[in-house]
Order: C-alpha cells, then sequence, then structure tokens
C-alpha cells in the first residue's frame, strides 16, 4: 500500500520497507460497540455519541470517557498490539536483508520502541523522526500521571536514538 502513504519512487529504489500485519489499535471494542449501536467506524465516534447525547462542547464528558479509555489501555499509545508483529517482521527481514540504519517517525510511540529494540538487537544506527511532539505538544490530550509516565518512556527511548530529527 505504499501508493497510498505517498512514497515517491526515487525513495522506494533507496530504501527497504518492512511491512508488518496490523489488526488494530486498542479502541477496537469501542468500535464493536459503536457498531452494534448503529453508529459508523469510518467517522468519530465520540462525536457522533455527542450528538446523540446533545452534547456540543469540546472536553465534554464524552471526550474526558474517551481520553480516560485511552490514557489507561492505550499506553504508550493505541497502536500498541502492533509492536510484535513490526519486531517479528523485522527479525524475519534480517534472514534476506542487511540494514544500514533504522528510522522510526512518531506520531506513535509504537513506532519508537520497535526501532529502539531493533537497534538494540542489531547495533544498527537509528534516526527516531518527531512530525509531532511526544509530551511536549500543546494538543496533549492525557492528564499529569500519564504525562509524567509518558515523559520518562520518552526519554529513556530516545536517548538511546543516534539521531533526532523534529519538525517543530
Amino acid at each position: 500500500d505504499r501508493e497510498r502513504i505517498g512514497l515517491s519512487e526515487r525513495f522506494l529504489r533507496n530504501v527497504r520497507l518492512i511491512e508488518a500485519p496490523y489488526r488494530g489499535d486498542v479502541l477496537w471494542p469501542l468500535r464493536a460497540v459503536a457498531r452494534a449501536l448503529g453508529l459508523k467506524t469510518d467517522k468519530s465516534i465520540t462525536e457522533q455519541v455527542k450528538a446523540l447525547v446533545g452534547v456540543r462542547a469540546n472536553r465534554s464528558p464524552v471526550d474526558r470517557l474517551l481520553i480516560f479509555y485511552q490514557s489507561l489501555l492505550g499506553y504508550p499509545d493505541t497502536e500498541k498490539l502492533w509492536i510484535k508483529p513490526a519486531l517479528a517482521a523485522a527479525e524475519q527481514a534480517t534472514r534476506t536483508v542487511r540494514f544500514d540504519a533504522l528510522v522510526s517517525s512518531f506520531p506513535y510511540a509504537a513506532s519508537h520502541l520497535v526501532a529502539e529494540e531493533l537497534k538494540r538487537r542489531w547495533h544498527t544506527p537509528w534516526l527516531a523522526d518527531f512530525r509531532d511532539p511526544w509530551t511536549q505538544g500543546h494538543n496533549y490530550p492525557y492528564g499529569p500521571i500519564r504525562k509524567w509516565l509518558d515523559g520518562r518512556l520518552e526519554l529513556k527511548t530516545i536517548a538511546t536514538a543516534d539521531a533526532i530529527t523534529a519538525a517543530s
């Protein structure tokens, strides 16, 4: 699905992409309930629930409930279920390919956690890219305890990167 993510042919000639199976994020139970209630899962479930109960405000109880759910079950992020398949796909790829470097990109901590583990296993240089800040962004949604946990994990993870790039 390389066309979908917009990678140029020139780029693809010079890199080896490893694709890992994706079974979904930690929000799948909420989506299952939403489907059972007749909500559309291709649209914001939060906004649909807010419309059903007549709430228009940002940071409503509906918003807070979803953020609470994500802060508990989505640590270190909602894509954490992808970490094991990604590590397995990378290990399988090393049987046929030697990698000169690793590149991971945020907004999902899982991508950096995978790259950090692969760097540890393979002793390969790692570039950690931040398209968005992890804990320091103005849109950081979680409370102070989660931010403290995320901050510790962020510092521990990026401490092993050989280089860091940031757009912010």
